[in-house]
């Protein structure tokens, strides 16, 4: 990373955290935790995916954010935010632009996030901004490289500088009509497009059943289940046609 930008860190870092803790208001604790069953494929073990820890002060229009995880021994999160209206600045270990669209835990009902998305990088040392207004938010994030997403009534947009370009479109249309279609177009060189399409049928209020289609540089069939026990905790498992092989996982979070 550029010495300019790594000062600016430093500057934005420092600026956030005497504002924060000159007066804590509130703070949160939280957790998340994703176990794996042993698969078909000759595991024979639970594993732990992801056993994050995460803790969050605010003062006025401050938040300061951390999040580890245990599983990786990898610091997810160490950021200042502040917030102005409908924008927020952030600096410190951030998520990039992708990192910040991806539905994670609670929204996440395959083995991965939708694989228009799954390659992105996800985290990094830098600098970035966000706006909401009513249906629209926009990230722009600058770590070792430029990111920018913006989400508006269901349609994604991504890009990573260097690597690829996404377009999506999410939507929940009734109990059995909630698609999903992307494609990701990679840079010359890193090979063919990758094309996404599903459906998920919401039996009830706990259960939802879904199909995933893959295609381009991937190519893959798969079916699954999303069980909700309680709002702290969910069942996810799907079955992969192409590969013959089954994904079990409980998600946790507190």
């Amino acid at each position: 990373m550029k010495k300019s930008i790594v000062i600016a860190i430093v500057v934005a870092l420092l600026t956030i955290a005497n504002s924060a803790f000159a007066q804590v208001d509130s703070t949160t604790i939280g957790a998340y935790a994703m176990i794996q069953a042993p698969t078909n494929d000759g595991e024979n073990s639970f594993t732990n995916r992801f056993a994050v820890a995460k803790l969050a002060g605010y003062a006025k229009n401050t938040k300061i954010g951390i999040q580890y995880d245990f599983a990786s021994s990898c610091l997810i999160e160490a950021e200042g935010m502040m917030t102005y209206g409908n924008f927020t600045i952030s600096a410190g270990a951030t998520f990039t632009a992708a990192g910040q669209i991806t539905p994670a835990p609670n929204g996440l009902n395959t083995e991965w996030w939708y694989e228009v998305f799954n390659s992105y990088t996800f985290l990094g040392n830098g600098i970035g901004m966000s706006y909401a207004n009513g249906p629209l938010t926009a990230y722009a994030v600058r770590t070792d490289m430029f990111s920018a997403a913006i989400l508006y009534r269901g349609f994604q947009a991504l890009y990573q500088e260097n690597y690829a370009g996404s377009v999506a479109y999410e939507g929940s249309w009734n109990k059995l009509v909630n698609p999903f279609i992307g494609v990701t177009f990679f840079n010359p060189g890193l090979g063919k497009s990758q094309f996404t399409a599903s459906n998920f049928v919401q039996v009830n209020d706990n259960l939802r059943l879904y199909g995933v289609v893959d295609w381009g540089k991937v190519k893959e069939e798969r079916v699954g289940l999303a069980y909700t026990v309680n709002p702290n905790a969910k069942v996810v498992g799907y079955y992969n046609v192409e590969a013959n092989k089954t994904f079990l996982e409980a998600v946790f979070s507190f």
